[in-house]
């Protein structure tokens, strides 16, 4: 297994990366996606283990959008299907994103968490979640 930051990414390793996106995900994967990779932490083999420590180790919680072929993956691993409408934090202000409810799932860290509240998440051009 291998966690980095993309800035410990040798050049061919980051070069691999977009290849590999478009064969998992066509021409669903654009270039903004593309840029939400760069900057972040990358995980190897076991990524949800690698992710799940990240998230514990820093965060309140953690959340990610996923497809329809990755809700029984992402049930499977411990993550929650946020229940609640979801929202962006935008450069025009809170945006409701009623597009991405019912495929946001959290990883939540401490205390109880009520999935049935809103949920808003920063601001990045592309998809938000």
């Amino acid at each position: 297994m291998q966690i980095a930051h993309t800035s410990d990414l040798s050049g061919d390793a980051l070069a691999a990366v977009p290849s590999l996106m478009v064969d998992a995900f066509g021409d669903q994967f654009t270039e903004d996606d593309w840029r939400h990779c760069l900057g972040g932490m990358h995980a190897g083999r076991t990524l949800m283990s690698a992710i799940d420590r990240i998230v514990r180790g820093g965060y309140e919680l953690g959340a990610l959008s996923a497809t329809d072929d990755g809700v029984a993956f992402y049930d499977v691993v411990g993550w929650r299907l946020w229940e609640g409408p979801t929202y962006a934090l935008s450069p025009d202000g809170v945006v409701r994103t009623e597009e991405d409810d019912g495929s946001v799932f959290v990883l939540p860290v401490s205390g109880d968490l009520d999935i049935t509240r809103e949920l808003t998440c920063d601001w990045r051009e592309g998809e938000v979640w």
